[in-house]
């Protein structure tokens, strides 16, 4: 029995876009598209074909983006002053709100991933995770202070890019 009144007996098209793209020079290319005020970006390929991509922004802090084809893997962040080796990854940072920062990282890692359209969630990604270039300096949006709990406002929208504390984001 079919669902519908019209009947469509072609088969869908699978798009079968960037998802699995390995194409070194197609990474290189969107990184090098990319472009914040604030922010360099340095592509290794420590593991092969894949990439890490150092992200410094704005002498606030580094992330190592490690990237599979175009899609993004992992993230770390640490310091501006505390080394980043690709060959060292997984260690995390020394310093608690750059901890906190990876974490919310990997939460937008996931809000952001689409498989169908890969390098438009690179760069919002991009987008999101350049709005820390003033992590130090901006205040939460809902308390208007600089500092709780002995943390700057480490969390940022998703949407808005606005800052918030950890305890102010769900008020």
């Amino acid at each position: 029995l079919r669902r519908s009144y019209i009947y469509c007996s072609q088969k869908r098209v699978r798009v079968f876009s960037a998802f699995n793209n390995s194409d070194p020079e197609h990474t290189d290319k969107l990184f090098s598209e990319i472009n914040h005020l604030h922010t360099t970006y340095k592509i290794c390929r420590p593991f092969g074909s894949n990439a890490v991509v150092i992200a410094t922004i704005s002498r606030v802090l580094k992330a190592a983006i490690v990237c599979k084809g175009v899609l993004i893997e992992w993230i770390t962040v640490k310091g501006f002053d505390e080394t980043l080796d690709p060959e060292d990854l997984w260690t995390e940072s020394r310093y608690e709100v750059f901890r906190k920062v990876q974490d919310h990282a990997h939460s937008a890692m996931l809000h952001f991933f689409s498989p169908t359209l890969p390098d438009l969630a690179v760069k919002s990604y991009m987008t999101w995770l350049n709005s820390y270039s003033k992590l130090f300096l901006e205040p939460c949006k809902r308390c208007s202070k600089y500092v709780s709990n002995g943390l700057p406002p480490t969390w940022r929208d998703l949407r808005t890019l606005e800052p918030f504390h950890e305890e102010c984001r769900n008020c």
